[in-house]
């Protein structure tokens, strides 16, 4: 009996793990999305759209249509969980881009633990440790390191850009907080069924996707669906699965900030892009607090 907490905390992390693995193929597939002449409305469209119609297949294969029953608290708290997580936080990231760059875009939006930490504090009643803040704050520098290969052009930053940029950081933290409650309500395939579909209603409300029809081929279908498939509906099953599981909510965006290495990993193998020192370093670090979350774990079940 004394084993079982342990073995669970362990899957969750694993899923964690394995969902930000399969996250570092979404820039690679959006980018290939790109060259065939996708949109960032086209490819969010796209990506949310097919992940909608996979998980309902999953769901109805799996449990039996009458499983995409809900009540009206579930279809809410799912309701809330896709258009804050997905579609809203696509429109804050996205206007931190053009505002104040994809380098400050990217260090702003790693505050996301920050916010899942306080959040969790304040909701569930988690405790913070010293050794949790030391990871967290690795963390963040880490991210913001393999991010941006420590290359800033302070010059673009804007009230508004950076407005934006801290916004996609508090809503892409908050997912966590949203997945928690919402998956106390229903079962995690109809929970990302139903996220999907309202996320995909959020996309066509604040990007208009249907205004570049060229965009839509062939190829950036075939993409998309891949895009939707593996970095989507799989990684996010994996990951409202291991939120779940985990006993401290606020340790989730630490743990699947292993995105960021997998990144840079296929990044470098399949596309040739450089490395600096500085994103390297970064890396490094992003590993070293993951394993600080790893260690207090065993450290408290021994």
């Amino acid at each position: 009996m004394s084993q079982l907490p342990l073995g669970k905390e362990t899957l969750a992390i694993l899923q964690i793990l394995s969902a930000g693995i399969l996250w570092g193929l979404v820039g690679p597939l959006v980018k290939m999305m790109e060259l065939h002449g996708s949109t960032a409305a086209s490819t969010s469209f796209i990506r949310m759209l097919f992940a909608f119609l996979i998980m309902t297949a999953f769901t109805a294969i799996k449990f039996g249509p009458k499983a995409l029953i809900v009540d009206k608290r579930t279809l809410v708290a799912c309701a809330v969980l896709g258009v804050v997580s997905n579609g809203i936080y696509n429109m804050f990231y996205t206007m931190a881009i053009a505002n104040a760059g994809i380098a400050v875009s990217a260090v702003l939006l790693n505050t996301a633990p920050i916010f899942t930490t306080v959040f969790s504090m304040l909701i569930f009643h988690e405790g913070i440790s010293l050794l949790k803040v030391i990871a967290l704050c690795i963390n963040v520098v880490g991210c913001s390191l393999a991010a941006t290969g420590g290359q800033l052009n302070l010059e673009t930053l804007s009230v508004l850009g950076v407005s934006c940029g801290v916004a996609s950081g508090f809503t892409y933290g908050m997912a966590a907080i949203i997945t928690r409650i919402a998956g106390s309500a229903t079962n995690t395939y109809v929970m990302s069924a139903y996220s999907y579909l309202f996320a995909t209603i959020s996309v066509l409300i604040l990007f208009q996707p249907w205004t570049c029809p060229e965009s839509y081929n062939a190829a950036t279908i075939a993409y998309g669906f891949l895009l939707a498939l593996i970095p989507t509906s799989l990684a996010y099953l994996l990951y409202y699965k291991g939120i779940l599981k985990m006993k401290e909510t606020s340790k989730v965006p630490i743990i699947a900030s292993v995105e960021m290495i997998a990144t840079a990993i296929i990044s470098v193998a399949f596309f040739g892009e450089y490395l600096s020192p500085a994103a390297i370093f970064g890396i490094v670090l992003v590993v070293a607090s993951i394993a600080l979350m790893s260690v207090r774990i065993s450290a408290r079940h021994r």
